[in-house]
Parts: structure tokens; sequence; C-alpha cells
């Protein structure tokens, strides 16, 4: 199936969802990104996302702020990390857990693998799993990756937590051949880690 179809099927299909759980469709040029923002600021995201053979797509299911991702200002919204993955794919019958992909050959592949499989899991799952996490307090438990863990503890003020996992993402990075990415982001973490020591809680 061409993309172009495959958008156009999943908007007519999730538009009336989208609209009661209050999920706008962001600009993208490869996904469809809906997204929704809690009152603490934490963002909802379930991003529909085709394979490149056009024959398949799957759906992750996900949330992230600035409080979890330093980088999540300058990414929002079609190209962030996704803090809690692997385990953010929507699946039929597990919940949200490893990817899983739902068919779309055709038109009517697509069509039966939303109505069988897609819509009920929404329904059952993806969003009772967006609905509690409401701040990032409640997303930690959700969180993989040392350094998602260590900016959201360090954002909730949990300094001695935040710096075990702070300083593991450090030397994971250090460990890495070096580029302009990588750099800045050292430098931003041994900010931080400066910052529990210092009991600060703005890093800029």
């Amino acid at each position: 199936m061409k993309k172009k179809e495959f958008k156009s099927v999943i908007k007519e299909k999730f538009g009336p969802f989208a609209e009661v759980h209050g999920f706008s469709l962001a600009a993208s040029a490869n996904n469809l990104d809906y997204t929704r923002s809690t009152p603490s600021g934490l963002w909802h995201l379930l991003i529909f996302s085709q394979t490149s053979t056009g024959n398949y797509f799957d759906i992750m299911v996900t949330a992230s702020s600035s409080a979890v991702d330093h980088t999540f200002a300058e990414r929002f919204p079609s190209d962030l990390a996704i803090p809690n993955a692997p385990d953010c794919y929507l699946t039929d019958d597990l919940g949200i857990e490893d990817q899983q992909l739902f068919s779309c050959k055709t038109h009517d592949d697509l069509k039966r693998s939303w109505d069988e499989a897609v819509q009920p899991a929404l329904i059952k799952y993806a969003f009772p799993y967006l609905d509690r996490l409401q701040n990032v307090e409640d997303y930690l438990p959700f969180l993989e990756g040392d350094g998602f863990r260590g900016e959201a503890l360090y954002s909730l003020r949990r300094f001695e937590e935040a710096r075990y996992f702070l300083e593991s993402e450090l030397a994971f990075l250090k460990g890495l051949g070096p580029n302009d990415e990588i750099t800045r982001n050292i430098s931003y973490y041994e900010r931080l880690i400066e910052g529990c020591t210092g009991g600060t809680q703005s890093v800029e």
C-alpha cells in the first residue's frame, strides 16, 4: 500500500478516537504522529509507522517531555527519542510490549487489521496506558535507559537517585566514538551531575 493511501485510511479510522481522547495530528513527513499534552506538560504520542515495503505498520505508544529528554523541544514531534523503548509498541494481545506488525498490503488488509486488531487494542491497552501517565513520576517505572531515568529523577529533585543513573549514562557516552551530539550530551550530563551535588535543579 502506498504511503498516501495508508495515511488517508488511518486518518479516517483514527479520527473519531483522536477527537474523543484529545489527540491532534502533528506535522510529519513520514509517520502519522498524534499528540496530546497533560496538565503537567507530559506529552502523549501515538505514532503510526509504515514499513519501507509498505506491507506492514506498527504503532508506538509513548510519552515524553523536556523533563525526561533534554532534546525534546528541538525534536518534537517527529524525531523524538522514545523513552519507553523497546516496550513501546501496541500489540493485539499483550498490551504495550515489543514490536508487532499489522498488515496493510492492500486497502482491505488495512481495514481488516484495524477492525480486528488495532481498534480493540487501542481501547483495551493504549488509551488506559497513556491515561495513567499524567506526570513524570507516573512515567518513571516505564522509562528505559539511564539517561531518561536520570533526567526524570533530576526534574523531581531526587538528586541522589538521579546521580547514579546520570553517571552511568555519562560513562556509556564517554565510551562511544565522539561526535558533536555526543559531546553536547556529555557536557549536559556533567552539568546535571554537578547540579545533583549543589541541589540546583535548573540546567541551561
